[in-house]
């Protein structure tokens, strides 16, 4: 049966059974660091918008103090909410 609802409404993620994903994926961008922040946030320009958004390490980044210096590759995901924060998802290889 198919639902004329978007996609993460409150009751698909009543519904959602364990393991199913009910919210949308979040878009990865590749961006490049262009401030380092005390309590492992960073400022990043994204490649392809040219937007500056603000980003937190996330998981095993930030328990082990992966240091990022200006000019460093990175991939983030933009937050659905605010489209000008992020995660720091990894490093990429410049």
């Amino acid at each position: 049966m198919e639902r004329d609802r978007p996609i993460g409404t409150e009751d698909e993620r009543r519904d959602a059974k364990p393991g199913e994903n009910a919210t949308p994926p979040r878009e990865i961008y590749r961006a490049t660091v262009v401030e380092s922040m005390p309590n492992a946030i960073f400022r990043v320009m994204l490649d392809n918008r040219k937007d500056i958004v603000l980003v937190h390490a996330s998981g095993a980044r930030q328990k082990n103090f992966v240091r990022l210096r200006p000019g460093d590759l990175v991939e983030v995901s933009l937050s659905p909410h605010d489209p000008g924060r992020g995660r720091l998802l990894r490093v990429l290889k410049g």
